[in-house]
C-alpha cells in the first residue's frame, strides 16, 4: 500500500472496455498503474504462450509493485533465464528474495548488479552489520496496534496531543459520496482517520481534508493547530494530471478554525503537475520542513529535502544528499524532538523491502544512517515510524504479518535510539570537592578528539559514542594528572547530560615529583612509570601518569622505566637522599618517527659470540614491549663491532648478533614481516677505536624506524654515515691507555 502514495493516479478511458484483446488490455493496464487487473490477463496470456517475453516481464513487475513478493520471485526467476534479461532485473531478483527471507541467495545476485553501487551497499550490510543486528533483536518489544482493521492497510501514524492521526482504507466512503476503487491493487483510496492510542473513538480525521483521493502522512505543528498533509493533486474541486497523464502528490497546508474545525488548505509552494511532494515531517523548533519527492534533479527513485522557514515562506528545497539518499527510495522521513532522522529506504543495505534508519542529528549535522535493525525491521516492508518525548516509544508501520501486502502499525518500546550521548564532567579538588576551573581536559579516542578548558564551575561537555572507547586526561598544574578510560560498557550506564566527577589530588610542594614529557614539544605525556630499587624490586608501578609524586618509595638510587604508546621507552636514574625535600625528575620522551634511529645501551654479548647476556635480554624484551604496544612499529636491527680483530670475522659477528636481536623479538611474538636485520662489523663505528671508551661505544646494536604512523624526520638515517677513524692501531691504543694512568701534575 505504501507504494502507491508515491505514484498516483492514472484514470482509464471509457472508450478503452470495448477492446477485446487480452494482450492490449494488458498491457494498458499496466501502463495505467492497474497492477491487479493486469495480472489477471498476463496469467491468462502466459498459460497458452509461456515464450512471450514481454508479458513475462510486465508480469514480474506487476507482483513487485503489488508486494507479491513470493510471485515476483517466481515470475523474475523466469525472466532472467532468458537472454533479453535486463541488469536491473537482477536488482529486483534479489529484492524479492531478500524479502522471502532468502539473505544468501540474495546477497549472490546483489553481487552480481553493478549498474549502481546499491549491490556492493547490500552485500557489505549482509557481510559487516546483519550479524550484529540480528545478535541484537532484543532491544525492542513491538506488538501491533489495537486500532488496525482487518480488512485494509493501516499505516503512517503521526502524534496529534494525546491522539493518533493515521491513514487507512478501511472505509468505503467519504463525505457521503462513494470512495472510488483503486485500480493499482483494488482497494479503496486513503483517507484520514484519529483514534485513541487503546483504539477506541476511530473516526474518520475531517471531512474537508479527506476527498475521494488519496490523503496521506501528515504532520502536525503549533500545539497542534497546524498541520501538513499529502493528498494527491486535487485542491478546491480540481483534479489535475501532469503533461503525462498522471495525477501526482502534493503537499498542503491547513489550520484549525475557532469553531475547533480544519480550514484555510493551502498548497506548498514547491508542489508541481509534474512531479510528487509528500511525507512531511518539521524539525523540533518548526523552522525546517523535511519532505520526499521524485522530483528532477535527485539521486534516485525518491529523495528527502528539506525547506527552511526564512523571512516568511518556506525557501527552494535542498537535497539530502548522498549521505542521507540513494538511488532507489527515500521516503517517509520523521523528526524526533532531538532533531534526529528516521526515515525508510530501499536503497541503504537492510533486511528486505523498505527498511527504517536513522540519522543522528550531531551538533547540526546528520552523521551516516544506520539500519534501526531488528524487530523494528524486517524482510518484509517497514516504514513510517514516529517515536514519542521519550525517545524510547513509538509506533512504526509494516505489511510483516499479511500475506496481502496490506499494512497494519505496531507499537513498539525500548532503548532509546542513537549511538551519541552529551556528558559533562566536573574537575574538583580531591581534598575539599571544590570544582577548579580551567583544567585542561583532552578526550581522545586514537588521538586527541576535543581539548578544552573547564570553566569557573569546573565543569566540560563532550559528546561520545557508545560504542567506542575514550580516554579522559584532567591536568592542572599543582594538582596530579587523572585519566579515566570510558568503555562501550561504561557508557550504558549514562543517561543523557549526566555528570562525570573527576578528582584531582593536589601535589605537596616539598616532595619528589616525576615528570613525563614529550622531548621536542615539552607537553605531558600520559605513560606507564616503573620505579625499582637497588635490589631491582618494583616500588612504583603506575600507568597513565605523567606528573606523579614518589614521596613513598623511601630513599636511595631508583631506576626508572618509562613506556608509552606512540614514544620510544626510556631507562633512567633518580636519587633521593630526603623524601621530604623537593626533588623534580624529568624524564623526556622521543616520538617514534620514520627514520629515526634508537640506540640501546646495555645490549652485550657474551665474549666473540652472538648469544645474548642475561641483562643485554632485558634491554631487548624492551624492544619487544614497543613493537607489541605500536603495531604499526616497523624496525630495522643493525649490529656494529669495534675494528680489534679481522675484517671478515667482525662482518660475520655483527650479522649473526643482528640476527640473535631479531630472532628474540620474532620467538616472543612478533612477525618477522615487521623486521630486518643487517651486520655492519667495524664499518661504521661511531667513536675512535684507539681508547677503550671508543670501542665500547662501536659495539652497538642500533634500531632504525622503517615505518609508523606518524611524521617522518628530515635527518634520515643513513648507514654510511661514520666517523672519521683511521684502522685501529694496538700501539697507539695503549700508549692511550698509558697517558690515562698518569698521575696528574700540577702546573708550576
Amino acid at each position: 500500500m505504501k507504494k502507491i502514495t508515491f505514484l498516483a493516479i492514472f484514470l482509464l478511458p471509457a472508450l478503452l472496455c470495448g477492446q477485446g484483446i487480452k494482450k492490449k488490455m494488458a498491457d494498458k493496464n499496466f501502463t495505467n498503474f492497474h497492477y491487479a487487473e493486469a495480472i489477471k490477463y498476463y496469467e491468462s496470456i502466459l498459460a497458452k504462450n509461456p515464450d512471450d517475453t514481454d508479458s513475462e516481464e510486465k508480469l514480474a513487475e506487476c507482483y513487485r509493485q503489488n508486494n507479491d513478493n513470493k510471485n515476483a520471485e517466481k515470475w523474475l526467476a523466469k525472466v532472467l533465464q532468458r537472454p533479453t534479461a535486463k541488469s536491473i532485473h537482477k536488482l529486483y531478483y534479489a529484492e524479492a528474495l531478500a524479502s522471502e527471507g532468502k539473505y544468501e541467495e540474495a546477497k549472490k545476485w546483489y553481487n552480481v548488479y553493478n549498474e549502481d553501487s546499491r549491490g556492493q551497499r547490500f552485500v557489505d550490510f549482509y557481510n559487516n552489520e546483519m550479524p550484529s543486528l540480528l545478535a541484537n533483536n532484543k532491544d525492542y518489544t513491538i506488538e501491533p496496534a489495537p486500532f488496525n482493521s482487518s480488512n485494509g492497510s493501516d499505516f503512517s501514524p503521526a502524534f496529534l496531543g494525546d491522539k493518533i492521526v493515521f491513514c487507512s482504507n478501511r472505509h468505503p466512503s467519504s463525505n457521503g459520496w462513494r470512495k472510488d476503487e483503486f485500480k493499482w491493487n483494488k482497494s479503496s483510496f486513503l483517507d484520514l482517520y484519529v483514534t485513541n492510542p487503546d483504539g477506541s473513538g476511530i473516526e474518520i480525521f475531517n471531512k474537508k481534508i479527506n476527498t475521494r483521493y488519496h490523503e496521506g502522512p501528515v504532520v502536525f505543528y503549533d500545539n497542534g493547530n497546524k498541520v501538513i498533509f499529502t493528498r494527491n493533486n486535487y485542491h478546491e474541486g480540481k483534479y489535475k494530471e501532469s503533461s503525462d497523464g498522471i495525477n501526482k502528490l502534493k503537499l498542503f497546508f491547513a489550520e484549525k478554525l475557532p469553531d475547533g474545525s480544519w480550514g484555510n488548505i493551502t498548497p506548498f509552494a514547491y508542489n508541481s503537475d509534474e512531479y510528487s511532494v509528500g511525507h512531511p515531517t518539521l524539525s523540533p523548533d518548526g523552522q525546517t520542513l523535511y519532505f520526499a519527492s521524485d522530483m528532477p534533479g535527485g539521486l534516485g527513485e525518491t529523495d528527502l529535502y528539506m525547506c527552511k522557514w526564512e523571512n516568511g515562506a518556506w525557501g527552494k528545497p535542498i537535497n539530502l544528499g548522498k549521505e542521507i539518499n540513494t538511488e532507489g527510495k527515500e521516503e517517509f522521513p520523521f523528526m524526533d524532538s532531538k532533531g534526529n532522522l528516521f526515515f525508510a529506504s530501499t536503497g541503504h543495505g537492510g533486511f528486505g523491502g523498505l527498511d527504517i534508519f536513522f540519522a543522528e542529528n550531531l551538533k547540526g549535522k546528520f552523521v551516516k544512517p544506520e539500519n534501526v535493525g531488528v524487530p523494528l525491521n524486517s524482510s518484509q516492508d517497514d516504514f513510517g515510524i514516529i517515536v514519542d518525548a521519550t525517545g524510547r516509544a513509538g509506533y512504526l508501520s509494516s505489511d510483516r504479518a499479511n500475506a496481502n501486502a496490506q499494512d497494519d502499525i505496531y507499537k513498539f518500546s525500548g532503548k532509546p535510539f542513537g549511538n551519541y550521548i552529551t556528558l559533562k564532567a566536573i574537575t574538583l579538588n580531591a581534598e575539599t570537592k571544590k570544582p577548579i576551573p580551567a583544567t585542561s581536559v583532552n578526550i581522545s579516542l586514537q588521538e586527541v578528539v576535543t581539548s578544552s578548558l573547564s570553566g569557573e564551575d569546573g565543569i566540560v561537555e563532550g559528546t561520545f559514542h557508545k560504542k567506542k572507547t575514550y580516554k579522559i586526561v584532567a591536568q592542572k598544574e599543582g594538582f596530579e594528572p587523572v585519566t579515566l578510560i570510558l568503555t562501550p560498557q561504561e557508557l550504558q550506564k549514562y543517561q543523557e547530560g549526566d555528570m562525570i566527577e573527576i578528582p584531582l589530588i593536589p601535589i605537596p610542594q616539598n616532595i619528589p615529583v616525576v615528570i613525563i614529557l614529550d622531548e621536542e614539544t615539552r607537553q605531558p605525556v600520559p605513560s606507564h612509570l616503573l620505579i625499582t630499587d637497588k635490589n631491582k624490586k618494583s616500588v612504583f608501578d603506575k600507568q597513565e601518569v605523567s606528573k606523579t609524586t614518589v614521596e613513598n618509595i623511601g630513599t636511595g638510587k631508583f631506576d626508572l622505566h618509562v613506556t608509552a604508546k606512540g614514544y620510544f621507552f626510556k631507562n633512567d636514574t633518580m636519587s633521593i637522599i630526603d623524601n621530604k625535600k623537593k626533588v623534580e625528575k624529568i624524564v623526556l620522551l622521543k616520538r617514534l618517527k620514520k627514520n629515526m634511529v634508537l640506540i640501546v645501551n646495555n645490549i652485550n654479548f657474551e665474549f666473540n659470540s652472538d648469544k645474548l647476556t642475561k641483562q643485554s635480554e632485558k634491554e631487548v624484551e624492551y624492544i619487544y614491549q614497543l613493537m607489541a604496544e605500536n603495531p604499526s612499529l616497523k624496525i630495522g636491527i643493525y649490529a656494529h663491532t669495534d675494528a680489534v680483530g679481522p675484517d671478515h670475522r667482525n662482518l660475520d659477528l655483527s650479522n649473526r648478533r643482528a640476527k640473535s636481536v631479531y630472532t628474540y623479538i620474532n620467538k616472543r611474538g612478533i612477525p618477522m614481516e615487521r623486521m630486518t636485520w643487517k651486520g655492519f662489523g667495524e664499518s661504521k663505528p661511531i667513536a675512535t677505536n684507539n681508547t677503550k671508551e671508543g670501542r665500547a661505544k662501536n659495539r652497538r646494536v642500533e634500531f632504525e624506524v622503517l615505518e609508523v604512523e606518524g611524521v617522518e624526520i628530515k635527518d634520515r638515517y643513513d648507514p654510511n654515515k661514520q666517523h672519521k677513524d683511521e684502522k685501529f692501531d694496538e700501539k697507539k691504543a695503549l700508549e692511550e691507555e698509558k697517558n690515562k694512568q698518569k698521575p696528574k701534575q700540577n702546573k708550576p
